[in-house]
This record gives structure tokens, C-alpha cells and sequence, in this order.
């Protein structure tokens, strides 16, 4: 049996929970020119004390052609010790043999110390006399170029002066957008049940968080807007909303179009910038259907990139979204590469910041990057690539929810999640474990340790609270699991060893 539930009141219900109407989330391609962005400097927060450190400021005259350049303090590229780099990657191309489609041979990518004679500005970016290279802020030029490609396409931002700036990954972006419009006494808006890096980021620049109530399908509107028009007189209004709206971590609820709009609504009625921190967008993947009734298990059912949930950035017609991406999830975390698509008027302030911390994403994860989707699979491979991507998440976690019904029925609520990497599961707790008779006791402590007494581990869901005193919710009966990292064949014993750790506490007896 799946469950739905509002991370508080659970009620049982004999379906999963809705599958994403693919037919009411077409994108609406704006049909004139779209407008820029409007004014939201003065929302700015701690980069107003950022500026262009000095030497940066003539690195547009370091490359021009005929420049003889004494200035700059860049190793000369024969001094690098990396001649070539090479990776072996999968082709998007489908091999036929007999009639029967396969994935074809892997590809060996291989990017040269030089560019090859003729090539263009985007070729030159790549080569490694270049990108191992200090570099601009922005990240290198074809990397750069291939990221607003893909942004158009897929998000068609509905306003004009937006661009595109690489990050070391979204933790680091995380801290470049909280920083950019946060100042220390501020608060920011979390789900209820968040990202435990975005608690500590707000922490460590000095803000506050507020948590808002969340369901099955994410943050619930009505009450963000119950928090927003009854906010206290004497706390400084709220400027940033914090938000993974696509397999959430850590519940795996994905906001609908409905709610994504209904929130980019009030984001406009109270000025507020919304931080889009979505590394699961591309992990969607078809409904879940129980293993008997399954119909869709193909990688033809999974939505690719034509089929994707809107994002709030597809939304903005304002640019008061500051949409974090990343390769972390899709490549390999390793790679410590993304980026940031947001308004022009707010990219100077991240390159400043970037100018004083990373600078920009390693020069080796850029180069094999750029190489890989500008050369190797282009667009089209990319789109196959991720499609792939998704069918075997979909099959995970399709897997993980069998095992999970199969042995820990009746122990545990859950929603089955639509994308992402997380089950968010509910303990049913004993009346006995629950309220004042057990107040004396660390239940969930004692749970946890169950879990490990049995070689298995999630993670308490206290960890996750939206509130930077997490120790007030260490007795709130949750875990989050994962079917990402887990071999499939490990789903069965973990889930058995969960059950036999669970059922000690007499769980579901009331």
C-alpha cells in the first residue's frame, strides 16, 4: 500500500500519488520580445561590498590579437606538465545487430595541448595551452557558450538580459546566492524539511531560516503566504526563498506546475528572490505502477528533456530567479562543475566572488566537459544521455519501492517519489514511543542504533529540519533512503534488515 502524507498527519490511500499531466506542462514560448529584467538591485545583500579586483580589469586588453602582454603574472603553457588529457565515455549512438538495438562502443575523447590549425574561438577554449589556463570568472568560452544553448532550449527564460556564469558545483553556488542577497539578521525561506548545506549556509553568512510547511507535493503555497502577510513587524522582511523543487532532498516530492507558479506569484507580490537549487531536475522518470500492472517500463516512457517539468526560471518573467545547475548528478560529482543562470544584473557580483574564492570550475573538468557535449555527443547526445540516465533511475527506484512495500508494510508511510534519488519514509510509532510516555526517551536514537545493530543505515530525519536548532526535531519519526548509490540487488536484504531493526519497537501495533 502507498501513502500520501503532509509530513505530519498521514492517511492511507490506495494509489500513488498523481503522475506528472505531461499534456498541461508544455512550455509557453514567449512569441514577442521578451522585456529585461526588472531592478532588483537594491535586494542585493553582502555583494554590495564586492567589486572587480583591479588586475581583472584589464584582462580584456591580456588576448588581443597583436597584444605583447608583460603584464600578466600566467605561467607560460610550456611549463604545464599535461600534454593531453583523455576519457573514455558512452556513445548516445544505438548500434543494430540483427535486428536488435544495443548501446554502440565507447568513445575515447581526447582534447590536444594546442588547437588544431583553423579552429574557431570556441575549439581554442578547450585546448589545454587554454583551459588549464587562470582564466575569466564566467568559465571557459565554449563550455560557457554550450551552457546558454542548452538553457534556451530547454528553459527559454521569458526575459531578455539573462546569462550564464559556471560554479564549482551547487554547494558553492548555494553559498554565492545566499551571500549575494543575504545579510547577516536576514531570514530565509525554507521547505520544513530541507537540504541540510542550505541550514548551514544560511548559518554561516548570519541568517535566520524560517521553515514552511510542507506535503506530499512540496512546499504548500498557502502557507508560505500565511507566513509572508502575518511576518512579525519587528524582524526585517524576508528577501530569499530557498527551494529544490525536483526530487527534493530529502523528501522527493516535486513541486507541480500549479504550485511552481503559485509560488513565483507571491515571489513578485512580496519581492522575494528564489534560489532554484535543482541538481534532480533532469532525474524525472516515468510514474510508478506496481510491478504487476507496470506498462511504462522503457526508456520511451521516461520524459527526456522534452517532457520536463517547467522550471521557476522557465517562469521568471521578472529575473528574479537565481536557478543553480549542476554536473554533480549527471556526470560525476567529481567534477565540481555547474552553474548559475540569473539576471545580467547580478552576474558582475558573482564573478567578483569568484574572483576571490575558486575563480572558476578546474580547468581539466571544464575542458573534458566542454569536449564531451560540444564534440563528442553534441545536444542530441546530451538529450539521449540523460533520457538513458533517467530509464535507470526509474528502474531504481521502480525496485526500491517493490522491496520497500514487500517488507516494510505496515511499519512505514511513504510517498513514492516521481524524480530524484529519495524515499522520505514515516515511522509508525507506537502510542507507547509517542507524546508524553515517551518523552523520557531517545526513541529515534535508539532506533538509529538498531539500524546499525543490523548493518543498515538511513539517515534520521531531524538532520534534514529546516531550522538551525535540528536537536528540537530529533524525535520526529522520519528517515530519509536512497536507491541511488545502493547496488539493486542490495534494496531486498537492506529493506529486510530495516524490517527486523523496526520491528523491535512494536511499530504499527496501534
Amino acid at each position: 500500500m502507498t501513502v500520501t502524507h503532509n509530513l505530519n498527519d498521514v492517511a492511507e490511500v490506495a494509489t500513488v500519488p498523481h503522475p506528472v499531466d505531461k499534456a498541461s506542462i508544455v512550455k509557453s514560448k514567449v512569441t514577442h520580445p521578451p522585456r529585461s529584467a526588472l531592478d532588483l538591485l537594491p535586494l542585493l545583500g553582502d555583494a554590495k561590498r564586492r567589486s572587480r579586483t583591479p588586475i581583472k580589469q584589464l584582462y580584456q586588453y591580456f588576448f588581443m590579437p597583436g597584444m605583447l602582454s608583460l603584464s600578466a603574472g600566467l605561467p607560460h603553457p610550456s611549463s604545464f606538465a599535461f600534454r593531453s588529457l583523455s576519457a573514455t565515455v558512452p556513445s548516445m549512438e544505438a548500434a543494430n545487430v540483427n535486428g536488435i538495438s544495443s548501446p554502440a562502443p565507447e568513445l575515447q575523447v581526447t582534447i590536444p595541448f594546442h588547437p588544431a590549425p583553423g579552429s574557431g574561438p570556441l575549439q581554442t577554449s578547450v585546448a589545454l595551452c587554454n583551459s588549464l589556463q587562470y582564466g575569466t570568472a564566467q568559465g571557459i568560452l565554449g563550455l560557457q557558450t554550450f551552457l546558454r544553448e542548452h538553457v534556451e532550449e530547454i528553459h527559454h527564460p521569458p526575459y531578455a538580459d539573462w546569462d550564464v556564469i559556471t560554479t564549482v558545483g551547487n554547494t558553492d553556488a548555494l553559498d554565492k546566492a545566499v551571500s549575494l542577497i543575504g545579510t547577516a539578521g536576514d531570514y530565509l525561506l525554507v521547505d520544513e524539511w530541507t537540504y541540510p548545506a542550505a541550514i548551514d549556509t544560511a548559518a554561516s553568512n548570519g541568517l535566520h531560516t524560517t521553515p514552511i510547511p510542507m506535503d506530499q507535493d512540496g512546499m504548500i503555497p498557502e502557507a508560505l503566504e500565511r507566513t509572508l502577510s502575518t511576518w512579525p513587524a519587528d524582524r526585517p522582511r524576508p528577501k530569499l526563498l530557498y527551494l529544490v523543487p525536483t526530487g527534493q532532498n530529502p523528501t522527493g516530492a516535486t513541486l507541480p506546475l500549479l504550485r511552481r507558479r503559485a509560488i513565483y506569484a507571491l515571489a513578485q507580490s512580496y519581492n522575494l528572490i528564489i534560489i532554484e537549487d535543482d541538481p534532480y531536475y533532469y532525474l524525472q522518470f516515468a510514474p510508478y505502477q506496481p510491478a504487476a500492472e507496470r506498462t511504462n517500463d522503457s526508456m520511451d516512457a521516461q520524459p527526456g528533456l522534452s517532457s520536463l517539468l517547467p522550471s521557476f526560471l522557465s517562469l521568471d518573467t521578472d529575473g528574479r530567479v537565481l536557478r543553480l545547475d549542476s554536473f554533480s548528478k549527471i556526470l560525476a560529482p567529481g567534477s565540481r562543475c555547474g552553474w548559475i543562470t540569473t539576471s545580467k544584473q547580478f552576474l558582475p557580483y558573482l564573478e567578483y566572488h569568484n574572483e576571490t574564492t575558486v575563480q572558476q570550475p578546474s580547468g581539466f573538468s571544464q575542458a573534458i566537459i566542454t569536449e564531451l557535449l560540444t564534440n563528442t555527443w553534441k545536444h542530441a547526445g546530451w538529450s539521449m544521455y540523460l533520457k538513458r540516465l533517467q530509464y535507470d533511475y526509474y528502474q531504481r527506484r521502480n525496485l526500491f519501492i517493490d522491496q520497500l512495500a514487500q517488507h516494510l508494510n505496515g511499519l512505514v508511510d511513504y510517498v513514492v517519489p516521481p524524480a530524484g534519488m529519495f524515499c522520505w519514509i514515516k515511522l509508525r510509532l507506537p502510542s507507547s514511543l509517542t507524546g508524553s510516555r515517551g518523552a523520557d526517551r531517545d526513541v529515534m536514537g535508539d532506533i538509529l542504533e538498531a539500524l546499525v545493530a543490523e548493518r543498515v543505515i538511513a539517515i534520521p530525519g531531524h538532520y534534514f529540519a529546516g531550522q538551525i536548532d535540528r536537536a528540537a526535531m530529533a524525535q520526529e519519526p522520519y528517515f530519509r533512503t536512497a536507491f541511488a548509490h545502493a547496488s539493486p540487488e542490495d534494496f531486498g536484504p537492506a529493506l529486510e534488515r530495516m524490517a527486523r531493526a523496526l520491528e523491535r519497537f512494536n511499530l504499527g501495533d496501534d
